[in-house]
């Protein structure tokens, strides 16, 4: 039998040089295998970077902590997906099992995470392109043919993994230190800002002034979007004079003019926990800023609470479990936190802005098996949990805000969980009037009587107890000519509910007219002899996409409705 000269005995001149494998002299097959893995990488590339690419725009709505974990998660889910390609590969004896593995995971990836957006930029450019029937379709064919690629005989696509690894290095890669350089920055300038250093400041004290006696337990509530009562009446048609009596009954004072200084949540909750108006921000951010580290900080580390810690107070929060700025705090005592969760990979989902931005965007969410009510569920226990603080035998500061009766509506008049897709009920340009905006009002005035008539039945002293509004409704989407101060809209969006429970004299500083910016100033200056005289009244516009731009607003406007 012939044998060609050089071919060592028993293989074939034929026989590839990849056949040897580890036998080639100078380890090149280890250096081949070595970037085969890397080039396998794109799945778990193309996986993470929509979350970084969101959180890069998004500094403030987030903790880096959820970031990583976030991204660990992710990462972790793709690895399983890919292990699992690579072991079908390998049992249907296919070569290159891990690239295979990685192909089809990588399917499974652009499926969950880039059908939605994509379909949503299609139908920017033309809407039948972003159609299930149209999009679905193409993706459909474009994946069997990947699919039978990535399951043939003979592996021929390795060029393509390591194109799309290298693309995706640099897109994650960019996007990594968007996300690093926009929180050191940030974190940089809050500590350098004059808004900071005015907070920060030793709150002035005369205990001369102070009333006699223990030190009260001290309540706020929010309510996200809860209007005051003539907003109520001239924009909805509705009369809330039936729970506006039961308060008074209780006790609570009105006033005649209530309103917030600010249109948007995270300004008039930083100006209200830090009795000081935020326009000081603008100082430090640009006008169209999507920046929302400076107001969350300002909220989670309030003057509020670190001046009631030093005077003997324990700071208690009861969050909403998915927005930032409320939703964590370091400063607290204790957080209220949900013992009884009913689907905790659900609501793994949604807890926190940046997790629910994600998974909103993603197929899953369009599956009812991915859809719970965790937001109803969670406000409902809070509202169940408060009445025990009273049992806490030190003075307690608690601040408790509700996404309620702010859209979206997630329960009705009977305080009844609904809509778990989290819709918008109704269109933005009238989504007041319908039933189940008002069913949501409806529900927390019966949820507030409920907890405020057991916080004074269960309180040792009096306590001070602090219902507002964060600011008012939006029956109608901004549009250009909002951007004037004078606009009705103006008045709706500031025109905010309130009202006060102050025993022992406290009363007659709310008794005609209150802005949220001088309501703490109000109550420890009453009550814990603080130095602290009030701010002007002033209350800010700020348009969207514009929310560091404080547009002045005549209080006229407000007050007239």
């Amino acid at each position: 039998m012939a044998v060609s000269v050089g071919a060592p005995l028993g293989t074939s001149p034929l026989t590839p040089d990849v056949a040897r494998g580890p036998h080639t002299p100078g380890g090149a097959p280890a250096r081949r295998s070595r970037w085969t893995v890397l080039a396998a990488l794109y799945p778990l590339l193309l996986g993470v970077f929509p979350v970084l690419d969101v959180a890069a725009g998004k500094a403030g709505t987030y903790s880096v902590s959820d970031l990583v974990l976030i991204v660990a998660v992710l990462a972790g889910v793709v690895a399983v997906a890919m292990l699992a390609g690579a072991a079908v590969a390998r049992l249907l004896g296919r070569d290159e099992p891990l690239a295979r593995g990685a192909l089809l995971a990588a399917l499974g990836v652009v499926w969950v995470l880039y059908y939605m957006p994509l379909a949503e930029a299609l139908a920017g450019v033309w809407r039948p392109l972003g159609r299930a029937t149209v999009l679905g379709g193409m993706l459909l064919l474009g994946s069997a043919a990947l699919a039978w690629l990535a399951l043939r005989r003979r592996w021929i696509l390795g060029a393509l993994g390591k194109f799309v690894t290298l693309a995706g290095l640099l897109l994650v890669g960019n996007a990594t230190a968007h996300v690093v350089v926009e929180n050191a920055r940030s974190a940089r300038r809050i500590d350098e800002s004059a808004i900071w250093k005015l907070v920060n400041a030793p709150v002035p004290v005369r205990p001369a002034l102070a009333r006699p006696g223990p030190k009260r337990d001290i309540y706020l509530f929010v309510l996200d979007g809860y209007p005051n009562a003539s907003v109520l009446r001239q924009k909805f048609a509705y009369d809330n004079g039936a729970f506006l009596d039961s308060l008074r009954a209780l006790g609570f004072t009105i006033p005649q003019h209530n309103r917030s200084n600010y249109t948007h949540t995270i300004l008039s909750l930083s100006s209200m926990l830090n009795f000081e108006h935020d326009t000081l921000l603008a100082r430090a951010l640009a006008p169209e800023s999507q920046d929302h580290t400076f107001p969350t900080r300002l909220i989670q580390q309030n003057r509020a609470a670190r001046f009631l810690k030093s005077q003997g107070y324990r700071y208690v929060l009861y969050p909403t479990f998915w927005f930032e700025p409320t939703r964590r705090s370091p400063i607290a005592d204790r957080t209220f936190a949900d013992a009884r969760v009913r689907s905790p990979v659900r609501a793994a989902l949604l807890r926190g802005e940046l997790r629910r931005t994600i998974f909103r965007s993603t197929l899953l969410s369009k599956f009812r098996a991915f859809r719970h009510n965790y937001d109803a569920e969670y406000m409902l226990d809070e509202f169940r949990a408060l009445p025990e603080v009273p049992a806490d035998s030190a003075p307690t500061f608690t601040f408790a805000h509700f996404m309620l009766p702010h859209q979206p509506i997630v329960l009705d008049d009977r305080c009844r969980p609904i809509n778990g897709e989290g819709r918008i009920a109704g269109m933005m340009e009238n989504p007041g009037p319908t039933k189940l905006f008002l069913g949501a009002v409806h529900c927390a005035n019966t949820q507030v009587l409920g907890v405020v008539s057991e916080l004074l039945r269960r309180s040792a002293t009096p306590p001070i107890i602090i219902l507002v509004g964060d600011h008012g409704t939006i029956s109608r989407r901004p549009g250009e000519k909002t951007r004037a101060p004078q606009d009705s809209i103006v008045a709706e969006r500031l025109g905010a509910l309130g009202a006060f429970y102050m025993p022992d004299g406290g009363a007659a500083m709310f008794a005609d007219s209150s802005t949220h910016v001088n309501v703490l100033r109000r109550v420890f200056r009453y009550y814990l002899g603080a130095d602290l005289p009030d701010l002007g009244n002033d209350g800010f516009f700020t348009a969207p996409g514009s929310q560091y731009r404080f547009v002045p607003v005549d209080e006229r406007i407000v007050i007239g409705g």
